[in-house]
């Protein structure tokens, strides 16, 4: 049995190898719609551009300072659904955590806010990454906001926090991508480096975002090198030449050709590519 099936990997594969010839990588490039969907945090722009040259996309930034999620479910249709996004990063909170002011929205209808939009996306077939908001300092948030309305959640950080876990606990529901950009400021002594003016980050601040949400991009794109959304012999081929050095991949694109993530492109990460292509492995 081992031999026969042994046999039939290998005509497979060879047969496989004869429709690969055939594709043309360099017509096979593209770049997915992805749209940034959030308040001042992503109107900033800071994390957005970093993504786009990092992997040469074209993430549309659809942040509106002073969002909160009503007002995020009321342009959802024309900013975001219109676009048939193939992802969309999904960043509200700060706004909706501010209860001493009128922007502030109830924690349940902000779950349910949350629900909307997800739910709305994936009838489309739309990928969705949530993130939380980042680590405020509460000396410079208390400039502008009322201490005395926050101090029985025991300060603004803490309700800002009940906040980021709804958005834990809807990404877990709903089975979609997280981004816990509020729990990687933890590994930062000075917190004050990630901020500006208590809320609104540094550009080493932006970079947790970027960071964490290139990582999310980095595993829905694994072997899918032109970005297509699906992972063909034309990856395989487009890997395999670049290995022979009969056609580069572009530099953006190297992290998604790197299937074992080990910093290089190796005969391996090919091989794997067209294993996962036969069925008969799993890279993510």
């Amino acid at each position: 049995m081992k031999k026969i099936f042994s046999a039939f990997l290998s005509i497979s594969l060879c047969l496989t190898g004869m429709s690969f010839a055939a594709v043309d990588v360099s017509a096979s490039e593209t770049k997915p719609v992805i749209i940034a969907f959030g308040d001042s945090l992503t109107a900033a722009g800071v994390w957005v551009n970093n993504l786009n040259i990092k992997f040469g996309l074209d993430i549309i930034n659809k942040g509106i300072g002073g969002n909160n999620t009503n007002d995020a479910k009321a342009r959802f249709n024309t900013d975001v659904l219109s676009k048939n996004p193939d992802i969309v990063i999904i960043c509200f909170g700060m706004n909706d955590s501010a209860k001493d002011m009128t922007k502030h929205v109830e924690i349940n209808t902000y779950k349910n806010n949350l629900r909307y939009f997800i739910n709305s996306l994936k009838d489309k077939g739309t990928k969705v990454i949530l993130s939380t908001p980042n680590y405020i300092d509460e000396t410079k948030y208390y400039t502008r906001h009322d201490s005395e309305v926050f101090a029985s959640a025991g300060g603004a950080q803490a309700y800002i926090d009940t906040y980021c876990q709804v958005i834990r606990d809807i990404a877990e529901e709903q089975d979609v991508y997280l981004v816990d950009v509020r729990e990687a400021c933890k590994a930062y002594t000075d917190r004050n480096l990630l901020l500006t003016d208590g809320v609104h980050c540094t550009n080493l601040g932006y970079s947790i975002y970027s960071n964490l949400i290139g990582e999310q991009l980095t595993d829905i794109y694994l072997g899918d090198i032109n970005l297509d959304g699906k992972i063909t012999s034309t990856d395989y081929l487009m890997l395999k030449r670049h290995f022979l050095g009969t056609y580069v991949i572009p530099q953006t694109k190297i992290t998604f050709a790197d299937i074992n993530g080990d910093g290089s492109i190796k005969s391996s990460d090919y091989l794997m590519l067209k294993r996962y292509f036969l069925g008969t492995l799993n890279i993510r």
